[in-house]
C-alpha cells in the first residue's frame, strides 16, 4: 500500500516543480498570457490536491496495517507468553501485545476453541491463568472462585457454574 502513495505523491511533486518551471519560462520569455497563467495556476492546485490527498490516504491506511494485526499473529505472540503457567489479564496481555482487549479476548476464544490453550479465563473479570498441557486431569477446584468442580474423564473444557470461568485442556492427539 505504501508504495503507490508514495509515488503518487512523487508525480504530484514531480507536476508542480515541471508547471513551475513552465511558469517561469512563460513569464520570462514574455510569453505568459492569461490563459497559460489560469492553466498552471489550475494544474499546481490540482497537483498540490492530489499530493496532499496521497500523503493522507497513504498515511491512514499505513497506521490501519500497522495496527491490525492478523488473528494467527495475535495467536503466536499468545502462545509465546503462555509458555510458563501464570496468571495475567486480558489488559496486559493487549499491552504486551499491542492489540485491544477485545482483539486478545477472540483471539483467546479462538485458540480455546481450536484446543490449543491450557489454562483457564474469567471473562468477567478479565482474568487469564494459563497452565501446563493435561491440568484439567488433577483439576479439583476452579482456578478463579476456588469452587470444587468435578471434571469428566476425557474433557478438554469446562465451565465454573458459579463464577463462569472457562477452562481448557490442549487436545491432545487420542481425544
Amino acid at each position: 500500500m505504501r508504495s503507490w502513495g508514495v509515488s503518487l505523491r512523487n508525480g504530484a511533486v514531480l507536476g508542480i516543480g515541471l508547471l513551475s518551471v513552465a511558469a517561469i519560462y512563460l513569464f520570462v520569455t514574455g510569453q505568459m498570457t492569461w490563459l497559460a497563467g489560469a492553466l498552471i495556476v489550475g494544474g499546481v492546485i490540482l497537483c498540490v490536491i492530489v499530493g496532499i490527498s496521497a500523503t493522507r490516504v497513504s498515511a491512514v491506511m499505513e497506521l490501519v496495517e500497522e495496527s491490525q494485526q492478523s488473528e494467527s499473529e495475535i495467536q503466536r505472540k499468545l502462545i509465546d507468553l503462555f509458555s510458563d503457567a501464570s496468571q495475567t489479564s486480558l489488559v496486559k496481555l493487549s499491552e504486551e501485545v499491542g492489540v485491544s482487549v477485545d482483539s486478545i479476548a477472540s483471539a483467546l476464544r479462538n485458540l480455546m476453541d481450536l484446543g490449543l490453550f491450557a489454562g483457564a479465563v474469567a471473562w468477567d473479570s478479565g482474568v487469564v491463568y494459563s497452565r501446563k498441557t493435561g491440568y484439567l486431569v488433577g483439576l479439583e477446584a476452579c482456578l478463579h472462585c476456588d469452587e470444587p468442580l468435578r471434571v469428566p474423564a476425557g474433557t478438554d473444557a469446562i465451565t465454573c457454574p458459579v463464577c463462569r470461568t472457562q477452562h481448557a485442556d490442549i487436545l491432545t492427539p487420542n481425544d
